[in-house]
C-alpha cells in the first residue's frame, strides 16, 4: 500500500514538474536550455544549447550561467567552451569564475535592422563531467547586470528556465552490477536447492 502511494506521488510530482517546465518554456521572452534534463556519465564531454523562445524581435542581451563546480567544469577556457550562434554579430564574455561554477555577462547582439523573432539559438557551452555517479546539479540562467535584453519595442519581462544534470553510472558499471546481482541470485537459488535436497528423507 505504502509503495503504491509513493509511486503515485512520484508520478504526480513528475507530471507537475513537466507541466511547469512546459508552461515556462511557452511563456513569451523565455531563455532556456535545449533540454530540461541532461543525463551524463562521469568524465563525459557534453554540450548544452541556450535558446531564446517566443521573442518579438530582440536586439541582444547578456546572461549568466551557474552550476555546481564539484559536478561540472568547462571543457576548455570560456573563449573556446562558449560558442555564440552565428546569428549574432558580437559576443564578448566579461566575467569568468568558471572554477567557482559560474560565467557572467555572456553578451550577444546584432547590428542588423532585421532582428531575430520567435525561437532562435543563442549559444552553446561544452562541459566536462567531474562528478561521480549519483551526483546532480542545476544549470541556472539569469540576466546579465551590465547587458540587459532589449528590443526595438521594449522588453516586457524575461523568463529564465533552469535545467538539471544527473550523473549516472557508465553502461559497463551497470553491466557489472547486473552480473553481480545475477550471480548472487544464482548462488541463493543453488543454496536453496541444496537445502531442499538435504532435508529430503533418505
Amino acid at each position: 500500500m505504502i509503495k503504491n502511494i509513493f509511486l503515485a506521488a512520484t508520478a504526480i510530482s513528475g507530471t507537475v514538474l513537466f507541466m511547469v517546465g512546459t508552461a515556462q518554456a511557452q511563456d513569451p521572452n523565455t531563455v532556456k536550455f535545449d533540454q530540461d534534463l541532461y543525463t551524463v556519465i562521469p568524465d563525459q564531454l557534453f554540450t548544452v544549447e541556450v535558446d531564446g523562445m517566443h521573442f518579438d524581435r530582440l536586439d541582444g542581451g547578456g546572461f549568466n550561467i551557474a552550476w555546481d563546480p564539484a559536478v561540472l567544469e568547462l571543457a576548455t577556457p570560456p573563449s573556446q567552451s562558449v560558442v555564440i550562434d552565428p546569428l549574432w554579430d558580437f559576443f564578448p564574455i566579461h566575467g569568468d569564475s568558471s572554477t567557482q561554477g559560474q560565467l557572467t555577462d555572456i553578451q550577444f547582439g546584432t547590428l542588423s535592422f532585421d532582428q531575430p523573432t520567435g525561437n532562435f539559438d543563442i549559444a552553446e557551452l561544452t562541459f566536462h563531467v567531474t562528478g561521480k555517479a549519483g551526483d546532480s546539479t542545476f544549470l541556472m540562467l539569469s540576466e546579465s547586470n551590465i547587458s540587459l535584453f532589449s528590443g526595438p519595442d521594449g522588453m516586457d519581462g524575461l523568463n529564465f528556465v533552469a535545467s538539471t544534470v544527473n550523473v549516472v553510472p557508465e553502461m559497463e558499471v551497470w553491466a557489472m552490477m547486473l552480473a553481480g546481482m545475477g550471480l548472487l541470485g544464482w548462488q541463493a537459488r543453488r543454496r536453496s536447492q541444496q537445502h531442499s535436497s538435504d532435508s529430503l528423507p533418505a
